[in-house]
């Protein structure tokens, strides 16, 4: 390892006993392990970058700061990073490999986060699902005589469900209530895809409420479509929580009303669309995946479910200023006012409108609102509940909603 190269992680700036630190972590995680590392020692992990060596990084400090750091301590980071997967090395490269073997040998996606984000006991699951449906934070149960068919989807968060279920709830009730659907498209944030569009799985879901079955034929159907195949590597799939949480949801609103599949699709990044103002419909890999989609629910009875948050502020997300319950008023002005073009299905005006501002307020469920509603258009948007989520020790806020399309 004499050519230390980070891998593409999360720098998270914090404080630690009075003393500036910054969380390392891997957005992927392929590494679980969360690292903490004080923050003078950022221009030195800079140099981790696969092209200086421990004696060039040592000249590169030397050269902007006039500080000679010692190479064992340089080693010694290096080696901390390694032991924690945090660097592209053959240790992280094995284990890689060792995942894709597991993975692809297993045709079920195990509920990664029961047990830690939600109960792992169906009952005790079953129970706290019915809780968030109780008024007045929750739209009262689900009327099983009610059931239409002019819903197209909904939009539902993708945060923590133990203290913002209620907003949940109020999307899976529209949706049980208001469509007949039996093959249901989940557009998740993917919060670990950089590059790919869209990140189909054939896999199964598997829940403490039990197998969420995906329509395979239809995403292999898509599959074969897309030009580019190098894109359908689903691993992002095996931990990402903006999906699983909206099975279950879906589960619980839909347990014994009707059978249905899944198709999960993870959705990429949209922050060089956003800051180039270039519209996600006029790139061809973009427009590749939709369109096959488009073909492959030809003559199906399908409805989309969007698992997306909205703003991200504060000192947590990278802003200076910090965001706390008192601006809530101007917080929720702000996501109304970007919600707009939603009521009248318009995705792009949606899109135009944070793109304005290059994304500065982090709308991490734009891409799966955006492809959701390119595929299922004309679709006009009715919002039923907005929240906020504050995290006093840093300032910081997520706001997020639910809505029901039509």
């Amino acid at each position: 390892m004499d050519f230390p190269k980070l891998r593409e992680i999360a720098a998270i700036p914090t404080e630690h006993q009075g003393r500036k630190m910054l969380l390392l972590q891997d957005p992927e995680q392929i590494s679980e392990a969360v690292v903490m590392i004080p923050l003078e020692l950022l221009p030195l992990i800079r140099f981790f970058d696969g092209q200086h060596s421990f004696r060039d990084i040592q000249a590169e400090i030397m050269r902007s700061t006039g500080e000679l750091i010692d190479s064992e301590l340089i080693s010694k980071v290096a080696e901390e990073l390694d032991q924690h997967l945090l660097l592209d090395s053959e240790r992280f490269q094995q284990h890689l490999r060792e995942i894709y073997e597991r993975w692809n040998a297993s045709p079920l996606r195990p509920a990664f986060h029961a047990g830690t984000a939600y109960p792992a006991d169906p009952e005790e699951l079953r129970r706290i699902l019915d809780g968030y449906y109780t008024p007045p934070d929750g739209p009262g149960p689900i009327d099983p005589a009610r059931a239409g068919s002019g819903l197209k989807g909904i939009l539902a968060p993708h945060i923590d469900v133990k203290s913002n279920g209620p907003c949940y709830a109020h999307a899976y009730k529209a949706l049980a209530q208001g469509t007949d659907a039996d093959l249901f498209l989940i557009f998740g944030t993917g919060h670990a895809v950089a590059q790919q569009p869209l990140v189909l799985s054939e896999k199964d879901y598997e829940t403490p409420l039990g197998l969420a079955k995906t329509d395979r034929d239809l995403v292999q159907q898509v599959w074969r479509s897309v030009r580019n195949r190098s894109l359908c590597d689903d691993l992002p799939h095996r931990k990402e929580h903006s999906i699983e949480f909206q099975v279950i949801f879906l589960q619980h609103a839909l347990a014994g009303r009707r059978d249905f599949r899944i198709v999960p699709i993870l959705t990429g990044s949209f922050s060089l669309f956003a800051q180039t103002n270039e519209s996600p419909a006029d790139d061809p890999g973009f427009r590749d995946w939709i369109e096959a989609l488009r073909s492959a629910l030809a003559g199906r009875k399908a409805a989309f479910i969007v698992g997306g948050d909205l703003a991200h502020l504060g000192p947590r997300y990278g802003d200076q200023e910090q965001y706390t319950q008192i601006r809530e008023p101007e917080i929720r002005q702000d996501d109304e006012e970007m919600l707009q073009p939603l009521q009248s299905g318009d995705g792009e005006s949606f899109f135009q409108k944070i793109a304005l501002i290059q994304d500065r307020r982090r709308i991490c469920g734009l891409p799966a609102i955006y492809a959701a509603l390119a595929l299922f258009q004309p679709a006009k948007g009715e919002l039923l509940k907005w929240s906020c989520w504050y995290d006093p020790s840093t300032g910081s806020a997520v706001s997020f909603a639910a809505m029901a399309f039509r």
